[in-house]
């Protein structure tokens, strides 16, 4: 043993030993705390009443390590007794009783909390009615009653929280049809003994209101004109509180402010006429940042190590105009990957440099002009590592475009993209093939109802990608690749997330499949493809998809697989199809601190034909996954199990099965953010 060694192993003791956490002495952890009776109510609801809570475990398993230990206190438990009985009693059941059902030492430090939960019969709405409604528009009459249908029901539940939301959803279509000064009350009268609730709205309104003034606080060194030009609120114009929100949106979308607040001055009594005040109060954020980072990737496609350069500029050239510069140089060693663990014997450089520019107020107040160049060399990797050519690209792209919010859930965003894509051989030669020039128009419809933007629990969201390539360049076609996100609260801490896409891609001007090197170029841009971590997670990057020999990646003058004496499964690589469907499943679950745990199965096909889709050869994949989150998102590790029997139903495979990880039938997929 070297005299290094003893040194190492006191300190890897002492950081373990510094990790590790205890509970005082003379008091006790709460080891496990388990609630019983519960039925109508979440156990998870309940814990976030109570004080009294389990002591966290590092990546939910084990206690007292990293995080300090819940120590149990008696009297804090009869508080929380106290509250969650309240709580119950705020979601409509009034006879509940909850009482510690005892309370006992696993050792001698920590005990196991039991709390039984008596629901009882729960109290319903016996009666609802709005009052106060008269004079208004029958539009807006009957837009009142829908929207309190949505929230309350004769016969439902008479949850505080909810009667409480139905209030507020009332006032907002008010509001937002001009009554700035209209006022909701609420009243019930709930019978103990009878288990029923009389629920009852009272609307007081007044005559539609007009802004007044609008005022503008917190710009420091922001021009004021383009800030007034996104908002588009006027002194005389209709008020609107749904108007008053988009404003707020739209200042928030010019990027130099990390909060905005758009706030009505409704006074009482209201003036006559009725006019309302506005104050937007803005802060800055920082109009200069720069970014920097380092990445590495490893998976059964390659093996590569990359740096990350970034500036940022808010207010360039004054117009808030937004310039961003980023650097991404890196390096692939070949043919060193996961399956294929040997020292390189190629070092293939790689680069990516973006710049773009975004102008707000471009045309009219709230549409957003983008301009983005970005050039890149990179290596195309695939399965063979042996005996072939390695493919390379200069790529040069151009886009122009528009971006348009519409509220806070709509956008739209049209663009004109150019790209120019000049093959090289990095490994070996690739013999004669053509630089591609590809002209597409794209338009881009998002509707966007999550309630999380990095981490949603409930919502959805629909991407609607139409493109047309022909307008010049060597590619004519139409594509499309539509995608649905869907993501329900099973349980405060549970979430179960659901994605779904299909795709269909019409060429005019080439073949599918390929019947020359051109066309194989064009369908690997232009094409589909599956697998990956934001695809399907058993498989790599561009993994599922029809497959085929490219005579270019064989070396010394060999143009065919029979030549290279390689089988034909052993030497197709994948070549893109013109239709595709993928779907997801994905259970969430939040398990302590920043550790999230996840359980999910992808499935995917991509063909070669138009328009046809087939579950014949659905590519599932389940697996764990592992969340750590941070301000940026959670970085996120899963595997992706692809299950026996599962990857072919009927019919043979398209493409050869992909490689394994240490012999198993799996891929590792590492990423920061959700897979959706």
């Amino acid at each position: 043993m070297s005299a290094l060694e003893p040194r190492r192993l006191a300190g890897l003791l002492w950081l373990l030993t510094a990790a590790c956490t205890s509970v005082p002495q003379g008091r006790a952890g709460v080891y496990r705390l388990d609630i019983q009776g519960e039925d109508e109510v979440s156990e998870s609801d309940i814990e976030d009443k109570l004080a009294t809570r389990e002591s966290p475990r590092f990546l939910g398993l084990v206690p007292e390590f990293i995080y300090e230990p819940e120590v149990f206190n008696p009297y804090v438990l009869e508080r929380d007794l106290a509250r969650v009985e309240r709580y119950y009693q705020a979601r409509g059941f009034y006879a509940a009783t909850v009482r510690a059902g005892r309370v006992s030492y696993v050792d001698d430090s920590h005990v196991r909390v039991v709390i039984e939960v008596l629901e009882g019969q729960p109290t319903l709405i016996r009666q609802l009615r709005v009052r106060g409604l008269e004079g208004l528009p029958e539009e807006l009459v009957d837009s009142v009653r829908a929207t309190l249908g949505r929230h309350l029901e004769v016969g439902a539940l008479f949850d505080e929280e909810v009667y409480a939301r139905a209030e507020a959803a009332i006032r907002e279509v008010l509001t937002d049809q001009g009554y700035a000064y209209a006022e909701v009350t609420r009243s019930s009268r709930v019978d103990l003994p009878g288990f029923f609730a009389d629920v009852e709205f009272q609307v007081k309104h007044h005559d539609p209101a007009t802004l007044g003034e609008v005022k503008v606080h917190g710009l420091g060194n922001i021009p004021e004109a383009p800030v007034r030009r996104a908002l588009a609120l006027k002194a005389g114009d209709p008020y609107s509180s749904r108007e008053l929100l988009d404003a707020q949106q739209a200042a928030l979308e010019l990027g130099v402010f990390s909060s905005v607040n758009v706030r009505a001055r409704v006074e009482h009594p209201p003036p006559t006429p009725p006019v309302v005040p506005v104050d937007v109060e803005l802060t800055q954020t920082e109009l200069r940042t720069v970014r920097l980072g380092a990445g590495l990737q490893l998976d059964t496609l390659q093996t590569d190590a990359h740096l990350l350069a970034g500036w940022e500029h808010g207010n360039f050239l004054g117009g808030l105009r937004r310039l961003s510069l980023e650097a991404r140089p890196g390096v692939v060693f070949y043919p060193t990957r996961l399956d294929n663990l040997t020292l390189p014997e190629e070092y293939l450089p790689e680069v990516g440099v973006v710049v773009a520019l975004r102008q707000p107020g471009f045309l009219e107040g709230r549409t957003i002009g983008t301009l983005r160049a970005e050039y890149n060399i990179y290596a195309v990797m695939n399965a063979l590592t042996d005996g072939v050519n390695v493919l390379g690209y200069r790529e040069a792209r151009a886009s122009a475009g528009l971006e348009r919010p519409f509220g806070r859930h709509l956008r739209l965003q049209p663009s004109q993209n150019l790209q120019t894509n000049t093959p090289f051989a990095y490994v070996g030669d690739i013999g004669e093939l053509d630089s591609l020039v590809i002209s597409y128009s794209e338009l881009l419809f998002t509707v966007d109802f999550r309630d999380h933007f990095i981490s949603p629990h409930q919502g959805f969201h629909l991407l609607l990608p139409l493109q047309a390539a022909g307008l010049g360049g060597d590619a004519a076609d139409f594509r499309f690749r539509p995608e649905l996100r869907v993501y329900l609260p099973l349980q405060k801490r549970w979430t179960f997330a659901l994605r779904g896409a299909v795709g269909a891609l019409f060429p005019f001007n080439y073949a599918a499949p390929q019947t020359s090197g051109r066309d194989a170029q064009i369908l690997f841009f232009r094409g589909f493809f599956a697998g990956g971590p934001s695809s399907n997670r058993g498989y790599p990057r561009r993994g599922i998809g029809p497959h085929g020999p490219l005579p270019f990646l064989f070396v010394d003058g060999v143009n065919s697989c029979e030549q290279a004496q390689i089988g034909l499964d052993e030497c197709s690589v994948p070549l893109g199809g013109l239709a595709t469907w993928e779907a997801s499943a994905e259970f969430r679950f939040v398990v302590s601190g920043p550790v999230d745990l996840a359980m999910f199965c992808d499935a995917a096909d991509v063909v070669r034909q138009k328009l046809e889709i087939s579950f014949d050869r659905p590519h599932l994949s389940c697996g764990p996954g592992l969340r750590y989150n941070t301000p940026v998102g959670p970085i996120r590790a899963d595997i992706g199990v692809r299950v026996p029997g599962l990857q072919v139903v009927s019919g043979s495979p398209a493409e050869p099965d992909p490689p394994n990880i240490f012999g198993l039938p799996i891929a590792i997929a590492l990423g920061i953010g959700e897979a959706f």
